[in-house]
């Protein structure tokens, strides 16, 4: 083979890694699904949405929706003053305990509003809603399964 002949195989070779490669990453894109959204990154309530929980659920978002979303970043940054309180070097163990006593009043001043929430759409709504909202309840309004010890109980 000439060096010629030599040099034509490896360009061609080459060319033909390039091209599959690049052929490769569009078939990739083309197929490629998005990931769901993550559900940490989206209000309890609305996972409700994806699971047929709308109307009492929606209800819940629409007059109490503002104060959820304060309390929900207020819980943040608590959370953010527990773990700096948790690294501090040197480690102050008042100010943890400080911490998280402010962590726990965010947590329950949240619940408080919740409850009030649900207190205010089983009020308002029908027996079919009602029956929703206890099943979204049931599963501790923020998706992650049954609360309760035992078998679920289907509503």
């Amino acid at each position: 083979m000439t060096p010629l002949a030599k040099r034509l195989s490896i360009g061609l070779a080459v060319s033909i890694a390039i091209n599959l490669l690049l052929a490769g990453i569009f078939v990739g894109r083309a197929f490629h699904r998005r990931p769901p959204p993550h559900p940490e990154r989206e209000m309890p309530a609305m996972r409700g949405e994806r699971d047929g929980l709308r109307a009492p659920l929606r209800g819940l978002l629409r007059e109490h929706g503002d104060e959820l979303r304060d309390k929900r970043r207020a819980i943040g940054e608590a959370r953010r003053t527990a773990r700096t309180a948790l690294e501090a070097e040197p480690f102050d163990r008042a100010a943890l305990e400080r911490a998280l006593e402010a962590l726990r009043k965010e947590t329950g001043a949240s619940q408080e509003i919740m409850h009030r929430a649900i207190v205010d759409a089983a009020s308002k709504g029908s027996p079919e809603e009602r029956k929703k909202l206890g099943r979204a309840l049931d599963r501790g309004l923020d998706g992650d399964g049954p609360h309760r010890a035992g078998p679920k109980h289907d509503r």
